[in-house]
């Protein structure tokens, strides 16, 4: 039985790495920025290369881009004689800000959610009930573990009193406690000052 061959037209979906080299800038943000929009994408894909046969016949016949602010960004600052200084090299995002740990702004955001998440699950996990937890600890421990699941939403912290709240103790006995202990910043209160005589 032979089988009938049939015509695709195929889009790839890739990422296209653009060096630009030469920018003067007073920051790297400004650098990027620049470079960003000294590119002219349409000439550049319009090159006459972009429409040769590849092998076994096919065309390339449209190459497209999402038109949207540039994902990210390797910023190298070159020395006086134009050599890249790798000690100083940046990523940034398409806003032009600092990649922390590699991320984006709203890949770090989506992580944050996923942690909260992962928290309020194992915090669910170790209760019969949220109502429990105020019956057995105190209302300020529930408030307190509510705005913990917050401040690792938000890659913060809580300001925790261990006489007032018993929040660090219960985030510790889950599964990730040493993880969730991280958001949770311990305070003690003063002791009032004694009045000279």
């Amino acid at each position: 039985m032979s089988t009938t061959l049939k015509s695709f037209a195929v889009h790839l979906f890739t990422q296209v790495r653009i060096k630009v080299v030469g920018v003067q800038a007073e920051s790297s943000a400004e650098a990027m920025q620049k470079a960003d929009n000294a590119v002219n994408f349409h000439a550049l894909f319009d090159h006459p290369h972009f429409r040769a046969a590849t092998s076994g016949g096919m065309q390339i016949e449209a190459i497209a881009w999402a038109e949207d602010v540039t994902a990210c960004a390797l910023v190298d600052p070159l020395t006086d004689v134009g050599e890249v200084d790798d000690d100083h090299s940046e990523w940034l995002d398409g806003n032009a800000n600092p990649l922390i740990d590699g991320k984006t702004p709203e890949e770090r955001k989506a992580a944050s959610c996923d942690k909260a998440d992962a928290f309020f699950q194992e915090l669910l996990g170790s209760v019969e009930t949220l109502s429990g937890i105020a019956e057995e600890h105190g209302v300020r421990t529930l408030a307190d573990l509510m705005y913990l699941q917050t401040a690792i939403m938000k890659d913060s912290f809580i300001d925790h009193y261990p006489d007032e709240s018993k929040v660090l103790d219960i985030a510790l006995a889950l599964p990730s406690g040493e993880q969730w202990a991280k958001f949770i910043k311990v305070e003690y209160l003063a002791s009032p000052v004694p009045e000279a005589a």
